[in-house]
């Protein structure tokens, strides 16, 4: 399309959502809903989401089957708790769903959290001897 933009046509696989505070929830709730008017999608779709500060409050409120631009999703309020997730298209129920992929992702974060202290377990359970000599030769 010489250089020219595409139109959002399928759910992208993660939403990365920024900073900036009560206006940052604010601007990224709007930005958010005019995506999804002008596209049709719903970005609650999204596989997984990230977001620092205002970007986590509205990642938190999209992945819990919220809309960006439905009232209810500001800060102190407590959105409607009876509110369930559209059915996934494999057909598993929202929450379920919802709770799938949260129980993936914290099992993939623990993982990668718990990497860079592996060879440091290792080497903790080998014998003393072993443990000097793989320092005295690294």
């Amino acid at each position: 399309m010489d250089g020219m933009a595409t139109p959002l046509q399928t759910v992208p696989d993660t939403l990365v959502l920024g900073a900036g505070g009560t206006l940052g929830i604010a601007w990224l709730r709007g930005l958010i809903t005019g995506i999804e008017e002008g596209s049709g999608l719903d970005l609650r779709r999204c596989e997984y989401f990230v977001g620092t500060s205002a970007g986590a409050y509205v990642a938190a409120y999209l992945a819990a089957g919220h809309r960006a631009g439905e009232a209810g999703g500001d800060p102190g309020e407590t959105p409607d708790a009876g509110a369930e997730l559209p059915p996934d298209p494999d057909g598993e129920p929202g929450a379920l769903a919802a709770l799938r992929r949260v129980g993936l992702e914290g099992g993939r974060l623990a993982a990668t959290a718990a990497a860079p202290l592996m060879p440091l377990a290792l080497a903790a359970s080998r014998p003393p001897g072993a443990v000097a000599r793989a320092a005295a030769l690294a």
